[in-house]
């Protein structure tokens, strides 16, 4: 069953950010669109797009500098996206070249010193055993 909400009221798509309320304005300058609005638009030179501008009075740029952000932020991607492969192309060709199960192996034989011997321990074990008619073994302890 429908019910109208009237404890709250959306907030028009064509609204300006000083009219949102304080904590919308708050978390907006805190997102990722804050950095962008300041990296990227106050950055944007308009005047190679300035055909696709109005000729009468409308709101200023924009929907030109939105179009305009996407497209740098597609070819940005496109170029994020050869990088990549080009970074797992470059490590492919490392492992393939340190890789430790096809590096040649060659045999190095090393002939002690007396000087490089050193007995720390010296142990004796005995276990004895009982051995019948048959040969089989029994311990004897």
């Amino acid at each position: 069953m429908f019910r109208k909400n009237s404890r709250h009221l959306p907030i028009p798509l064509t609204s300006h950010v000083d009219e949102l309320p304080e904590p919308l304005r708050k978390r907006l300058r805190n997102s990722w669109a804050e950095t962008f609005y300041q990296q990227f638009f106050c950055r944007l030179d308009e005047t190679p797009f300035e055909v696709l501008y109005a000729d009468m009075p409308s709101r200023p740029n924009v929907p030109v500098n939105v179009l305009v952000a996407l497209e740098f932020l597609k070819a940005a991607n496109g170029q994020l996206t050869e990088l990549q492969a080009e970074f797992e192309a470059e490590m492919a060709a490392l492992q393939a070249k340190i890789d430790p199960l096809t590096e040649p192996l060659e045999t190095l034989s090393l002939k002690p010193k007396k000087t490089d011997i050193q007995v720390q321990l010296v142990t004796l074990a005995w276990l004895p055993f009982w051995q019948d008619d048959k040969g089989a073994l029994t311990a004897a302890w």
